[in-house]
C-alpha cells in the first residue's frame, strides 16, 4: 500500500492545489506565477501582521481565535471525505472552527510535529480564512476568470477558490517559520 502523504502548507504544494482547481486552465499560462505569488504575498503579509500581536505561548492559535469571538469545536474524528481528509475547518457565518483530533493526529505523526505544533499551523490557515471573510476580502476574487465562454463572447466572472488556501497556506507557513525563531514550534522529528 502507498504511503499517504499530507503535505506542509508550502510553496510547491499551493501550487499543486492551484493547478487543481477547476478554472486554472482559464488562467492564461504567463499570468499564473503573478497570480499565484499576489495570493501567497497576501498571506505573507497577513502573518507578518499578525504575528506581531501575539503572545507567544503553546496555545495561541486558539487564543487567537477565542479573542475574536471564535469558537473552536474539537471532535474526537478523522474527517475523510472521497479522497480529501479535512483537519480542520472554518463555518464564516457561525464563527465557529471545527477540529478534526484524529485527522490532526495523522498529519503530524505523517510530517514530524508534535499535535500541538500540528494544531497551531492547521488553526492558522483557518484563522486566515476568517481573516478573508470579516477583515481583508476573499482572495478568490483577487484574479476573475469567464465563468462561462462560447466562442468569443464571455459570461459572468468567477474567483479562483484555490487562491484563498494558497494565502492561507502562505499564512500558516510564514507562523510557522516565525513561531519556530521565537521557540513555538518545536523542530519536526523525522516523520513516519
Amino acid at each position: 500500500m502507498q504511503k499517504e502523504f499530507y503535505p506542509f502548507p508550502d510553496k510547491a504544494s499551493s501550487m499543486q492545489i492551484l493547478q487543481r482547481d477547476p478554472c486554472y486552465f482559464k488562467i492564461p499560462a504567463d499570468e499564473v506565477p503573478a497570480v499565484f505569488e499576489r495570493a501567497w504575498n497576501t498571506g505573507l503579509k497577513e502573518a507578518n501582521r499578525f504575528f506581531s500581536t501575539v503572545t507567544p505561548d503553546d496555545d495561541f492559535m486558539t487564543e487567537a481565535l477565542s479573542a475574536r469571538g471564535i469558537t473552536v469545536k474539537a471532535f474526537d474524528s478523522d474527517y475523510v471525505v472521497g479522497n480529501t481528509r479535512f483537519f480542520c475547518e472554518y463555518l464564516s457565518e457561525k464563527n465557529i472552527v471545527h477540529v478534526y483530533r484524529d485527522a490532526i493526529t495523522v498529519w503530524a505523526e505523517t510530517n514530524g510535529f508534535t499535535y500541538r505544533d500540528s494544531l497551531n499551523l492547521i488553526l492558522a490557515h483557518e484563522f486566515f480564512h476568517h481573516l478573508e471573510w470579516h477583515v481583508i476580502g476573499l482572495v478568490s476574487k483577487q484574479y476573475l476568470v469567464p465563468m462561462l465562454r462560447i466562442g468569443r463572447f464571455s459570461i459572468g466572472k468567477t474567483g479562483i477558490a484555490a487562491l484563498s488556501e494558497v494565502a492561507a497556506n502562505a499564512f500558516a507557513n510564514r507562523i510557522y517559520l516565525l513561531g519556530t525563531q521565537q521557540g513555538l514550534f518545536d523542530p519536526p522529528v523525522e516523520a513516519v
